[in-house]
């Protein structure tokens, strides 16, 4: 997996978490098996889908992530058991309301 944390796209063929993509950057959902089941159910009535676009938004002093029109607040250790593939820097805008997990 090669990160390049200074702007270039970083393109990663193996899975990484949420917790580690850096904010300002879109990855798709790659698998979440080790998210609790409860969780993952809440977060599929977010949206949150298998093989769908997270936008990571911030992770301090909590992950912010947007999913379509909708923002939601992880925890870290939530967004540690999120893995993600893909991943690449976008542009970011945050006027969309947040809904906190």
């Amino acid at each position: 997996m090669t990160r390049n944390r200074g702007g270039a796209p970083w393109r990663g063929s193996v899975p990484a978490t949420l917790a580690e993509v850096p904010a300002g950057w879109k990855a798709r959902l790659s698998s979440w098996e080790a998210t609790p089941p409860r969780r993952r159910q809440q977060l599929r009535a977010y949206g949150l889908a298998e093989s769908g676009w997270i936008l990571v938004l911030q992770h301090k002093p909590t992950t912010i992530v947007r999913v379509g029109f909708t923002e939601l607040a992880l925890e870290q250790e939530l967004a540690a058991t999120i893995l993600v593939e893909d991943a690449h820097q976008v542009g970011v805008e945050t006027d969309q309301p947040s809904v906190n997990l």
